[in-house]
């Protein structure tokens, strides 16, 4: 290979890298053939036997954990359907292009405003799409815009106003930073009618957070900061007790109708509930290794029919911990959670507060959603928790 033509290939994956988050809230199709592409000229620049190398780094493997449990679940499965590995595949793919291919700052920054962007066309669109068609302002917009369901487009938006708020941190100029408040009012306000609760309440709790820490540490200079945290929390407050919508998605977290179990569709609490009734009966029989990861579903379908729960037919565990236990058991289980562990540790180490934020909002989302059960969770999850973990130095 000459050295103009591996350039032009370094170049040429540097753009991917970074056009990749843009497509990650629309088609999975283009996602998944440019993360595809991505891997593809990873291996042209380093070769396969630097691939291969780059599974002795314990953080790659510790990254793959969630694809190893899910390949040793289906070896034991009735069902070998190959489709959940192949979602799960770029949590093998992305760990080692960031291993190998050494990302600055710069590409850091422009994935994330790559990916801020993506968001805001979502919202944008999604607002448009809801005013002229005379539809309500609920969870079902993203879905009816652009079909993505409001729990994803919840989660891209939490990450996606975290990123807003660490670039305009590190940005002097005044024109630009209120190009970053005004798209950070536009998607907070659109989370908000959107109203996906888990990914909210992971907002509120990092902003809380990140200002006590900000106050006793004396990192705040400036009335900007001070506000950009607060505006998520004030905001939030605001909209339920003025906006029915709003309220009504959080007040019916206190009424004790809604915590029904049996045939019921019209609460997601209760949906919630009736799931991890059959999820308990699976579980009791296969504690330790699980049920394995391609009988999950069927043996979750048979209960609900046992138990007369149509409603909830096909649903998954709604719960990422819940799911990786039906299928692989205790041992899958303390496998991810040894993978958090270790990011959330490596993160505060190294003061990676962005990669931290990453993680806890995955953390929180996963105990009301299988996300890594879709492709667009998984490439999301995969991605962004790559870049981050392996870029040096680290993001502070």
């Amino acid at each position: 290979m000459t050295q103009s033509f591996e350039k032009y290939l370094t170049e040429l994956l540097r753009a991917l890298l970074v056009v990749f988050p843009a497509t990650l809230p629309f088609s999975r199709k283009i996602s998944a053939a440019i993360s595809i592409a991505i891997f593809i000229l990873t291996l042209t620049l380093f070769g396969y036997k630097k691939i291969i190398l780059s599974y002795k780094n314990r953080y790659v493997v510790l990254f793959m954990l969630p694809f190893i449990v899910s390949l040793v679940g289906l070896s034991y499965s009735e069902c070998k359907d190959l489709l959940p590995l192949e979602k799960k595949a770029s949590i093998v793919a992305f760990p080692i292009v960031f291993y190998l291919f050494k990302t600055d700052h710069n590409i850091v920054k422009f994935a994330l405003a790559s990916f801020v962007f993506g968001v805001t066309v979502l919202s944008l669109y999604s607002l448009g799409y809801t005013i002229r068609n005379d539809l309500p302002f609920d969870t079902e917009m993203t879905m009816q815009a652009v079909g993505i369901s409001h729990v994803y487009a919840s989660l891209f938006l939490v990450f996606s106003l975290v990123s807003i708020a660490y670039l305009f941190f590190r940005q002097t100029l005044l024109l630009k930073q209120a190009i970053l408040i005004a798209i950070f009012l536009i998607q907070l306000v659109f989370l908000l009618f959107l109203g996906g609760k888990m990914a909210i309440f992971s907002l509120i709790f990092l902003s809380l957070v990140a200002l006590t820490h900000f106050l006793k540490s004396g990192l705040i200079t400036r009335k900007g900061r001070i506000a950009i945290l607060i505006v998520p929390v004030f905001l939030f407050i605001l909209s339920i007790y003025k906006i029915d919508h709003i309220k009504s998605r959080f007040s019916y977290l206190f009424n004790k109708e809604h915590y029904f179990v049996g045939d019921n569709a019209w609460s997601s609490i209760g949906v919630r509930l009736t799931i991890m009734v059959c999820s308990n009966e699976v579980i009791k029989n296969n504690k330790f290794f699980g049920t394995g990861t391609g009988d999950v579903q069927k043996d979750l379908n048979r209960c609900y029919e046992d138990k007369g729960y149509s409603t909830v037919k096909n649903m998954n565990a709604h719960n990422q911990y819940l799911e990786i236990l039906l299928g692989s058991g205790i041992i899958g289980l303390l496998a991810i959670l040894s993978v958090q562990y270790v990011f959330c540790r490596v993160a505060l180490l190294e003061r990676n507060y962005l990669f931290f934020s990453l993680i806890f909002i995955l953390a929180f989302c996963f105990l009301t959603e299988s996300i890594l059960e879709r492709q667009q969770g998984v490439m999301f999850y995969s991605f962004f928790s790559a870049l981050l973990f392996f870029h040096k130095p680290p993001v502070t």
